[in-house]
């Protein structure tokens, strides 16, 4: 299936502020904080349209409780995935998180992360540099529609960022054994 990157649209940010709204309603008091993450939460960057989000929890004890509730509001719990500390729930159908005001189908990647896992810092670290680093958002926009026009292999776009993605973490500080840990996550896409 064709690889869609489409240029930067104001409209990622609101989508992400509707489905963030209903999640901190359904799920009051079992989560730290609720993050826009991945690339189309970065002004700017080129991204598929996609929106990233990731709820954090600080204990795995309350894991569960959110499965339940995440279940109820539409979604579709999917484990690891391979990825230690992050849980991902896909969408059951297109207007999860039901709600009375879901009038809009918004495509959307979900994940429950524990707080100081590998996956979150690498969401969270990659975001932030690229927010305050205009010109890297640039290369990785110009490297992300390269790619995409050459594969329509997902795991193959994923492989093919990885490079990119790791370099900017290592500057960013993250430990080698991290970095280790992303590139063979990436591997398993």
């Amino acid at each position: 299936m064709k690889i869609i990157i489409e240029p930067y649209s104001d409209d990622w940010k609101l989508k992400y502020e509707k489905i963030e709204y209903i999640l901190k309603h359904y799920l009051d008091g079992l989560y730290s904080d609720i993050q826009h993450v991945g690339s189309t939460s970065v002004k700017g960057l080129a991204a598929k349209p996609i929106i990233d989000i990731d709820i954090i929890i600080q204990n795995l004890t309350v894991r569960d409780f959110i499965t339940e509730k995440l279940t109820a509001m539409g979604y579709c719990y999917q484990g690891t995935l391979g990825i230690p500390g992050r849980y991902s729930f896909s969408q059951k159908h297109p207007f999860a998180p039901f709600n009375k005001e879901s009038k809009e189908a918004i495509t959307h990647n979900l994940y429950v992360c524990e707080s100081g896992c590998v996956a979150l810092e690498n969401h969270l670290q990659f975001r932030n540099y690229l927010r305050n680093h205009p010109t890297a958002v640039k290369e990785y926009a110009d490297l992300k529609y390269r790619i995409a026009a050459s594969t329509e292999d997902i795991n193959e776009y994923v492989a093919q960022k990885t490079a990119f993605i790791t370099t900017i973490l290592k500057e960013c500080g993250l430990p080698s054994s991290a970095i280790q840990a992303i590139r063979d996550s990436n591997k398993l896409v």
